[in-house]
């Protein structure tokens, strides 16, 4: 009885041992050592858009470097089209004194009548500017509405020449008098039978008075003709004499 215990037992533990020789010759699966790939898609995607950004900034650089030296060549041109003073045409003073010299005449002698103002406008005319668009009605252009009585020129001459771009300003120092008629007062002797007696009566007579204006008469010119490019103007004469210091070398 006791053998047949020990056998069985003997059978049970070999039937675990070839049991367990099988379990150990089954090869076990080698774990996955493979690692889970990031999500790189957002780095994709900022990169991406500072490309993008990077291009559209230096496609605005390029037109803003464009427009400015557009803007540069167009004001080189329009420099070079200027015209400098050595080609600017020169007035002639000689031949614009002696055009002036019958206007100067026109302009400041004045017969205080209406047929004498007429004629005076329409030579005065004769020198200006021919204007297709007159801003000045022939009545108010040389009007001497604040004139009393006539005024006639004494004496002129050239005061100073001022070059502007388009016209060049004549002054000249002119004498004229003022002549208008004044009523007075004045006692008279007249003969009162065999006697003589004083009497008031009124009577009219010219009175002068003389006076020095720069007038300043703005002139155009073109080639050999000349022409009043405005009305003239009269001023108070300025001091020519100023206190300039010279420089040593």
């Amino acid at each position: 009885m006791l053998h047949k215990e020990i056998g069985s037992d003997k059978k049970e533990e070999s039937f675990f041992r070839s049991a367990f020789q099988k379990l150990k010759r089954i090869e076990r699966p080698e774990k996955d050592k493979q690692k889970v790939p990031r999500d790189r898609s957002k780095l994709i995607a900022v990169t991406l858009w500072s490309c993008v950004g990077g291009l559209l900034f230096i496609c605005l650089l390029a037109v803003l470097l464009s427009i400015n030296t557009r803007s540069q060549l167009n004001d080189m041109k329009d420099e070079a089209n200027k015209p400098t003073n050595e080609d600017k045409q020169k007035i002639s003073v000689t031949a614009a004194e002696n055009f002036l010299s019958g206007f100067i005449n026109e302009y400041v002698n004045v017969k205080n009548d209406q047929e004498s103002i007429e004629k005076r406008m329409q030579s005065l005319e004769s020198y200006m500017v021919k204007q297709e668009d007159n801003h000045f009605e022939d009545e108010d252009r040389f009007n001497v509405d604040g004139l009393k009585g006539d005024r006639e020129l004494k004496d002129y001459s050239l005061y100073n020449v001022k070059e502007g771009d388009k016209n060049s300003l004549f002054q000249y120092k002119v004498t004229y008098e003022n002549l208008y008629p004044v009523e007075k007062e004045v006692e008279k002797e007249v003969k009162d039978g065999k006697k003589k007696k004083k009497v008031k009566e009124k009577v009219k007579t010219n009175e002068k008075s003389e006076k020095q204006m720069l007038l300043n008469i703005p002139v155009t010119n073109k080639d050999d003709s000349f022409a009043v490019s405005a009305v003239p103007y009269f001023t108070q004469i300025y001091d020519l004499k100023g206190d300039i210091a010279c420089k040593g070398n």
